[in-house]
């Protein structure tokens, strides 16, 4: 027998359903963008994780999250990264269009993170 067919799950009560719906506002997604985006522009681990947030969804074919940088986040910052990650799924909103300059902002983000764009962060593995 499969192994993981015998790990236990948490159990619901016959009648019960789990939520179908991931509710969230869109000023409380702006909100996470505007802080992560402040996070972001210092160079420090915490930045550099949220840096990878909002440029993996600003543009997720250049810029990958590594999820376990999720990790260097103090619970602010992580709730905002969660934020930022649930607007931008079920929102379908670019978090670069909810803040005033945004695509110069994020443009700028770009550039200060380049290391971590997909061309350098995977070449050493291209090699």
């Amino acid at each position: 027998m499969n192994e993981i067919t015998h790990i236990p799950g948490p159990t619901r009560a016959a009648n019960e359903q789990a939520p179908r719906t991931l509710p969230i506002h869109l000023l409380d997604y702006a909100e996470a963008v505007r802080r992560l985006y402040l996070t972001a522009r210092h160079t420090t681990s915490g930045g550099r994780a949220a840096a990878q947030v909002l440029l993996s969804a600003y543009n997720g074919y250049e810029f990958h999250l590594d999820v376990v940088d999720l990790c260097l986040m103090d619970e602010q910052n992580l709730a905002d990264a969660l934020t930022v990650m649930q607007g931008r799924a079920m929102l379908g909103r670019e978090p670069h269009n909810l803040l005033k300059n945004g695509g110069k902002l994020f443009e700028a983000l770009a550039e200060q993170w380049s290391g971590l764009h997909v061309s350098q962060r995977y070449k050493e593995a291209q090699a």
